[in-house]
């Protein structure tokens, strides 16, 4: 079961380590401002940029100045889709800039992503299954779904999110429910079960 989340973390985290590597600091200066995605104190932001000399491109965190490569997302860049940022994504900063949720709706089951800040760059966080905890309220198998997202809703405070979860069945209709997470300071991310 640890096996099971363990080593995706470990392969995102490689692949973040050399997707960063790759970005010198003129592609951080030359950078393109993702749309609102500014922190709440103004000190953080994603930035679309190139690799090396390369057509290879993402999306990381930087600071306004783009003087800083603060860690990379798995958000997928305008370059690569054509699609814009305002159709697809929600970036939502909680109220102290600490943590960051991210939705990009282009995969047919998406799913959020957690970011929060240490204290050299921001790193992605492990989720609980959220998509399992909708499927279980709403009395359905996940193999009845054609398609779901997670969209983050608001912070309530600095260590509790709202996230709407919405599918569609593969025979028709649609399903939606709100689940809480706790992301504390440092620790897990946990569902808050509902009372």
């Amino acid at each position: 079961m640890k096996a099971r989340f363990i080593v995706p973390v470990l392969l995102s985290l490689f692949a973040s380590w050399l997707s960063a590597e790759s970005v010198l600091p003129e592609n951080i200066r030359a950078g393109k401002l993702v749309p609102g995605s500014i922190s709440p104190d103004k000190k953080h932001c994603l930035l679309e940029v190139f690799h090396s000399d390369t057509t290879q491109n993402s999306v990381i965190f930087s600071n306004p100045e783009r003087s800083a490569n603060l860690g990379h997302t798995s958000l997928t860049t305008v370059w690569s889709t054509d699609i814009s940022y305002q159709k697809r994504t929600v970036i939502l900063w909680s109220p102290d800039s600490a943590s960051v949720a991210i939705h990009d709706s282009l995969s047919k089951h998406s799913v959020l992503s957690v970011y929060r800040r240490g204290d050299h760059e921001f790193a992605q966080l492990v989720l609980p299954d959220l998509l399992d905890e909708a499927c279980r309220r709403w009395k359905v198998d996940r193999g009845e779904l054609a398609g779901s997202g997670q969209r983050p809703v608001r912070w309530d405070g600095s260590e509790k999110i709202s996230v709407e979860v919405t599918a569609k069945r593969k025979s028709g209709g649609k399903l939606s429910t709100t689940v809480q997470l706790k992301v504390p300071k440092d620790g897990a991310i946990e569902v808050i079960k509902r009372s």
